[in-house]
């Protein structure tokens, strides 16, 4: 793998091996640099030298992500320091060139370089959702995307390489997480539970089973060894996880299946987004409302963060609630969609929150005091906010379903 820098504008190419055959997963890729923009847009590259112009899979390719709506989920690797995007059919890894060396040329924000792309030809995407584990059976670090069409899961390494695609889904792969040596993957009202054989086996993942809850899932965390799922129905499913080394495949999910009980979601609406640091389990949904619960008492009533009504002036030039066009009064319909929450994200070692919302805001929030500590609004143009990860130095990566691109909000 090559990567290509601004000034060179060189195609990077990258080919994959999957049951002996050689899988072109990269296309032709230039860039022509990130633009300045007021929350640090990291736009994805566009094919403008002539190698790129030739290459019929990239403009293939470049078509179906944007007739897949854009990006659905964004994704940091700390140790490898990369930023990987779920944009439509194909995940990006971006990079920021010379951090803490010196500013870039773009009004001091940092230069951050799309080193490579990939994809999965069993998967016509697009992906919904992402999750990373430390390490693997074979000692490599892992990466998951839920896709779509496919109704399938597509496991990576971390620098890329794919090593599985995981079928059989009742729908989209909307939500995914690891925990203990076990994959757990989401379709419609099922999550699919797999485990890795052993390296000297072949290393491929065997499905365990299924563990099914009542409605369509769409978020998934695991907090004090409890699995939690959340959706479009009034309550959170709770599964309690027994070791996986300590049973075998069918036992432990006989075990896992028994111990599920329900618990009040107490959102008004559907829940949208799940996570958890350490006991506290944090929810999101369409009411508007962030709420932090223990999970070792699920039952009992949540904390609400206190956050502030999106009316009054917007630093970008966007007033959420005075319209999402200029000059344009604003439907009750698109009132109700910016206030909903649509995501939520860890900051800081979960010191700190992300929610991003229906109008292109983003929330930061204390994760101790449940308070708002800042709001940036008018994030890709007022588009719904579908994914927020924690870039490091009180960054935060914001991505679209409405926009092939990374932007970034915080102290850029």
């Amino acid at each position: 793998l090559k990567p290509f820098s601004a000034q060179s504008r060189e195609p990077v190419l990258l080919a994959t091996m999957t049951a002996g055959a050689l899988r072109p997963l990269l296309f032709a890729l230039a860039t022509a640099g990130a633009p300045s923009c007021a929350h640090g847009a990291l736009a994805s590259p566009s094919a403008v030298s002539a190698a790129a112009a030739a290459a019929s899979s990239a403009a293939a390719s470049s078509a179906a992500r944007a007739g897949d709506g854009g990006a659905r989920a964004v994704l940091w690797l700390p140790g490898d320091d990369f930023a990987v995007v779920a944009a439509g059919n194909t995940l990006e890894w971006w990079r920021e060139e010379g951090a803490g060396a010196s500013p870039s040329s773009q009004g001091g924000r940092p230069s951050w370089l799309c080193v490579q792309r990939v994809g999965n030809a069993a998967e016509p995407g697009p992906f919904f959702s992402l999750a990373a584990a430390g390490t693997g059976a074979g000692g490599e670090r892992l990466l998951v995307a839920g896709g779509g069409r496919g109704r399938s899961a597509s496991v990576f390494t971390a620098e890329g390489a794919l090593l599985a695609t995981l079928p059989g889904h009742t729908g989209w792969v909307r939500a995914a997480a690891f925990h203990d040596d076990q994959l757990y993957t989401v379709g419609c009202q099922y999550v699919k539970v797999w485990r890795r054989r052993q390296p000297e086996e072949d290393g491929s993942w065997a499905l365990v089973g299924d563990l099914e809850g009542r409605g369509d899932i769409l978020a998934i965390a695991i907090a004090s060894g409890l699995l939690i799922a959340a959706g479009v129905s009034a309550s959170l499913h709770c599964w309690r996880l027994p070791p996986s080394a300590a049973l075998r495949p069918s036992d432990w999910l006989q075990e896992a299946r028994r111990s599920l009980h329900l618990a009040p979601c107490q959102h008004d609406g559907r829940v949208t987004g799940l996570v958890a640091s350490g006991d506290r389990l944090f929810s999101v949904g369409h009411d508007g409302r962030l709420l932090r619960r223990s999970a070792a008492d699920l039952a009992k009533d949540a904390e609400a963060a206190s956050l502030s009504p999106l009316g009054g002036g917007s630093d970008t030039g966007l007033d959420a609630e005075a319209g999402l066009r200029a000059g344009a009064e604003e439907t009750e319909a698109e009132a109700e969609e910016g206030r909903r929450l649509l995501c939520v994200g860890l900051l800081e070692d979960g010191r700190r929150l992300a929610c991003g919302g229906g109008a292109g805001a983003v929330r930061i929030v204390c994760a101790e005091r449940l308070e708002e500590v800042s709001c940036h609004r008018g994030v890709h143009a007022g588009a719904p906010i579908s994914g927020v990860c924690d870039l490091g130095g009180g960054r935060v990566g914001v991505v679209s379903c409405s926009a092939p691109r990374l932007e970034m909000v915080g102290d850029v």
